[in-house]
């Protein structure tokens, strides 16, 4: 079962032959960070199954979150699709990321197209000289798919669904918002519904 937001206080006593030792733990459950996608409309030509599109990913800060906004040192991000269906072209960064750093965009960025899904790390800055910030639904990447021709030629009826966040392989990236380079928070992942349209 999913957790409910909500706040708690617990007391956790530990001991042993040495003596007893208490905490107290304040348990925060909120939704803080959401990822989340544009609607992927692919039009596709029926005669040679030739289509593409732009997903744009996003990620919003909750404005209930105790040190809202905060200062991020940056993110990961992972989506799957079907790869018997789609193919990746191309990515770039949105303007907010290009913006950072006065405008070299983040000291780190990597996407790593895999099978079956698109990996993306980010870090703002080795020296923490800058930092991201969420605020409102901020872009962050466009995601250029592309339709496998010999699948969709003569196709005259389409397909609609789901891309499903997650990391397909063993490398080790999650969908993760890095706060402080230590410490991360696990966001709330939106669905990203898909349309692919015959034209």
């Amino acid at each position: 079962a999913a957790l409910q937001e909500g706040e708690s206080t617990h007391l956790v006593t530990a001991g042993n032959q040495y003596g007893t030792t208490q905490v107290e733990i304040d348990l925060v459950i909120r939704e803080v960070y959401f990822y989340r996608g544009s609607e992927m409309v692919i039009p596709y030509s029926t005669s040679d199954g030739i289509g593409s599109s732009i997903l744009t990913l996003y990620v919003e800060e909750n404005s209930l979150n105790q040190n809202f906004p905060t200062d991020l040192s940056g993110l990961s991000m992972a989506i799957q699709y079907d790869s018997a269906l789609l193919e990746f072209v191309s990515e770039s960064q949105s303007d907010a990321m290009l913006n950072l750093n006065g405008g070299d965009g983040p000291d780190f960025w990597a996407v790593n197209p895999v099978e079956g899904g698109v990996l993306v790390g980010l870090l703002a800055s080795f020296s923490f000289a800058d930092h991201l910030t969420l605020p409102t639904e901020t872009a962050i990447i466009d995601i250029e798919f592309a339709t496998i021709p010999e699948v969709w030629a003569g196709d005259t009826e389409g397909l609609s669904g789901q891309l499903s966040w997650g990391n397909p392989t063993s490398i080790p990236l999650d969908n993760l918002v890095v706060i402080d380079g230590a410490s991360s928070s696990l966001p709330l992942m939106e669905p990203i519904p898909f349309h692919i349209q015959p034209e």
